[in-house]
């Protein structure tokens, strides 16, 4: 039987036909310039012996978030997502708990924003440090490993080339950008154009490097009581603005959505992988969602566990 390389007759009736037929395919195929992107398959030997308690590419939780992933953090305008990202990012860079999600040591963050001045971002930040009440080595820690940059200007191409810059500068373990909006540069409805952003630029990134990326993303329009009325967090995963590709790329999507009444209060939870994550109600109850909500003290910019039992006692304030 004639070979499809035209090697003559590849001998199948023996063993050592099949053997040399393999080698000739092996330097048949060693013609071919494959793409850096083609990656082996997944050996079974190698997923047999996988020890998920001691994964050394996990980051954040009980491998919620591990090398080279992606997260959504979801919000309506005006709720407080960049101090929310703040606490966050504070308490990664220190290894301090974050409503019980905690980082698998001191993390290096890159925080990269588009829409706060030096003085929005100041008082956010020294609200935040002052409630942790972080002692000398944790501040130490903290000016090591957190670092901040405003860029208003970059998108699309220009945002992932700035990105790879800052990545050689700091090696960050996380980037958070915020907001996506301000950087991805695209239509974010076109589901064609987000998977070009997603899959052909972005995730080139985070593989290379290993970065976990948090990316800062708005809702759509409000909706109508009626239409939010029953909807779990699991449910508001698509409530970000733009195409369903986003979500579908990300590993992780968390979402703050405020509850009816009069004081600051929210519902935070992840609605992909939220029993890895380690969220705790302020009991230290692991849970999929808490309660959290503005400082009570007025004037102060950082994020605090609501009070649950007030909330079941006065129904004004979870609109039962």
């Amino acid at each position: 039987m004639a070979n499809p390389f035209g090697m003559g007759p590849m001998g199948m009736g023996s063993l050592s036909g099949m053997l040399e037929s393999v080698e000739m395919l092996k330097k048949a195929w060693s013609g071919f310039s494959l793409p850096a992107s083609f990656a082996p398959t997944m050996d079974l030997d190698e997923l047999e012996a996988f020890d998920r308690k001691a994964d050394p590419d996990c980051v954040i939780g009980d491998r919620c978030l591990t090398r080279g992933g992606s997260m959504l953090l979801v919000s309506q305008s005006g709720v407080g997502k960049s101090s929310f990202a703040m606490q966050l990012m504070i308490c990664l860079a220190t290894q301090r708990p974050f409503f019980g999600i905690r980082a698998k040591r001191a993390l290096r963050v890159l925080y990269l924003q588009a829409e706060n001045c030096l003085g929005d971002v100041s008082e956010g930040f020294v609200d935040i440090c002052a409630g942790l009440n972080l002692h000398a080595p944790e501040r130490k820690t903290l000016e090591e490993n957190l670092h901040i940059y405003r860029d208003s200007t970059s998108t699309g191409p220009a945002f992932i080339a700035r990105l790879e810059q800052l990545t050689k500068r700091h090696a960050p373990d996380v980037v958070v950008v915020d907001p996506l909006l301000s950087y991805c540069g695209i239509e974010v409805a076109d589901q064609l154009a987000v998977t070009e952003f997603c899959r052909h630029r972005l995730a080139p990134y985070l593989e290379a490097s290993g970065v976990v990326l948090i990316a800062v993303h708005h809702t759509t329009k409000p909706r109508t009581a009626k239409d939010r009325e029953g909807q779990t967090i699991s449910d508001l995963a698509y409530s970000g603005a733009g195409a369903s590709e986003l979500v579908n790329f990300v590993r992780e999507v968390g979402v703050i959505q405020r509850l009816p009444g009069e004081a600051p209060v929210f519902r935070f939870g992840l609605t992909k992988r939220r029993n890895r994550a380690g969220l705790l109600n302020a009991a230290g109850a692991r849970r999929g969602e808490v309660l959290s909500r503005h400082a009570h003290e007025q004037g102060l910019i950082r994020w605090e566990y609501a009070d649950e039992a007030a909330l079941e006692a006065d129904p004004s304030e979870n609109g039962t």
